[in-house]
């Protein structure tokens, strides 16, 4: 089973055009022989069949069932196929770089405005926190103030 992330499939589905069932502009014959040809296996034996047993979802189950090193090899050679190279062809790249290579799949980055925005937020939050709580300790119904501290605490 390859490790393929929920982003990279997307960037590869993009890529290849799998949105419509389809794979880039191989016909059922001319995909079978491609990936006969590239991996040894049968694209349309019974285990790849899924979803709509289309082409895009056969494609889909065989990322599933496969392991990084058939996985990468084929979509290495599939980009190898793909005409026009450009800045999506080059991610791709790098993701069947990182299967072949046997390594972990890219956590989030975040970058520093997202954590300038974060921290924003936090600072935000404990600021109501902090305002809430004061306006509990000036209110003269200690129940009611108990009760309200209670769900600002939780």
């Amino acid at each position: 089973m390859s490790d393929l992330t929920a982003v990279e499939k997307r960037k590869l589905e993009k890529l290849f055009g799998m949105e419509t069932g389809y794979v880039l502009d191989f016909s059922n014959r001319t995909f079978e022989e491609f990936i006969r040809d590239s991996t040894g296996l049968n694209i349309f034996d019974q285990r790849y069949n899924h979803g709509s047993g289309s082409k895009a979802n056969r494609l889909r189950a065989f990322w599933q069932k496969e392991d990084n090193d058939v996985v990468g090899k084929l979509l290495n050679d599939i980009l190898d196929y793909y005409e026009p190279k450009g800045v999506q062809w080059e991610i791709c790249g790098l993701i069947v770089t990182r299967l072949l290579k046997h390594t972990s799949p890219p956590r989030p980055r975040t970058t520093e405005h997202d954590q300038a925005a974060q921290e924003q937020r936090r600072s935000l939050e404990l600021q109501h926190l902090k305002d809430s709580f004061f306006e509990l300790a000036a209110d003269h119904d200690r129940n009611r103030a108990g009760l309200a501290l209670e769900l600002l605490l939780n």
